[in-house]
């Protein structure tokens, strides 16, 4: 069954309020059990795709032995329901998704508190999952959302959890931060590539936005396939969005540049804001590698959001960024041929 159809039912049967985040926790968890996440803490992955989706410009993370505390400051996800969150897009899903997460062994409580309508209003599990009214905010300026996870035990925020999640969120377009260190700026960008690559949430939750290390770098608009060869150009030339305070971007829906791995394409996919998989690719016609950073806009992703789903959409997109990376490849050789790709890459 898919989550459409849930949702159909629940409504049917009248087992749900937009008060409550379902009148029985149970069922709710029994039918939604085939929502498989890639690792136990995911779910802090999917608390930084609602905060993006939501517009977050700063995302607190803050891990105790006994307790992990996760806030945004993008706008609130309202009265959320489970099932009714699974069956939309957006914050609301992604939100639902966390929660369905975190709620798992060794978790003793979660609570999600959310600021709206003047108002903060708190919803815990285990409890009578009905949304109830703050006397005061918590977190002091009345904004924002924050997620709360209680353990029954310590639970050690080890450097491999910190690397996998530094990792996952370094193209995200908000400023992560760990405690009072900030351990992701998006002005900063992603050393990986030779240019800085957002998601825009002004644009769509799920479209990409490049900042180019220099006006030789070319996009496509949104949703059309790359055309290196054509068009150009200075920066002020260009369609240029305010993303944030003195942060701008350039719409489109991925981007490529050329690597010295011949006949490899290494591809990024990003969704929300988080790099959901890394995969490789054989081009055996290839002169050179590339990569690809990719928004999943337009691709069907699995249930929980995790994997690109590789339909006849998805291979339709793969033979784009081939087609791409041919005219990106003729671009280069005919225009700067005696620069070294690997110096290209390194992005100097």
């Amino acid at each position: 069954m898919d989550i459409d159809r849930y949702v159909q039912n629940l409504s049917e049967e009248g087992h749900g309020t937009a008060g409550r985040f379902t009148i029985d926790l149970e069922r709710a968890l029994a039918m939604t059990a085939h929502i498989q996440l890639p690792d136990p803490d995911f779910w802090v992955l999917k608390f930084v795709q609602a905060a993006v989706a939501a517009g977050a410009r700063d995302i607190k993370l803050r891990f105790e032995e006994d307790q992990w505390l996760l806030r945004h400051d993008g706008s609130n996800v309202g009265r959320l329901s489970l099932l009714d969150g699974l069956g939309k897009e957006g914050p609301k899903k992604q939100m639902a998704l966390c929660l369905r997460g975190v709620w798992r062994d060794p978790a003793e409580q979660v609570t999600l508190m959310t600021h709206y309508n003047g108002l903060t209003r708190s919803l815990a599990w285990p409890g009578d999952c009905v949304w109830q009214e703050l006397p005061e905010c918590p977190w002091g300026d009345q904004q924002g959302t924050l997620l709360v996870c209680r353990w029954k035990g310590v639970e050690e925020l080890t450097p491999r959890r910190i690397a996998r999640f530094r990792n996952a969120f370094r193209l995200a377009p908000a400023r992560v931060w760990l405690d009072r260190e900030c351990v992701h700026d998006p002005r900063e960008g992603d050393r990986r590539v030779p240019g800085w690559v957002w998601l825009a949430p002004s644009l769509s939750p799920r479209t990409l936005a490049i900042l180019p290390a220099s006006s030789r770098l070319l996009v496509g608009k949104a949703q059309d396939p790359c055309d290196w060869s054509a068009g150009g150009g200075e920066q002020d030339q260009l369609d240029w969005c305010e993303l944030h305070e003195e942060t701008r971007c350039l719409p489109c829906w991925g981007m490529l540049t050329l690597t010295p791995e011949v006949s490899r394409h290494q591809l990024r996919l990003l969704h929300f804001g988080v790099e959901i998989q890394m995969l490789s690719q054989s081009v055996p016609a290839a002169a050179s590698g590339f990569q690809s950073i990719l928004s999943t806009s337009g691709l069907q992703l699995d249930a929980g959001g995790c994997c690109v789903v590789q339909d006849t959409a998805w291979q339709n997109r793969c033979r784009q960024l081939e087609l791409a990376y041919q005219e990106l490849y003729k671009f280069f050789a005919s225009t700067a041929p005696h620069l070294n790709i690997a110096r290209l890459f390194k992005g100097y």
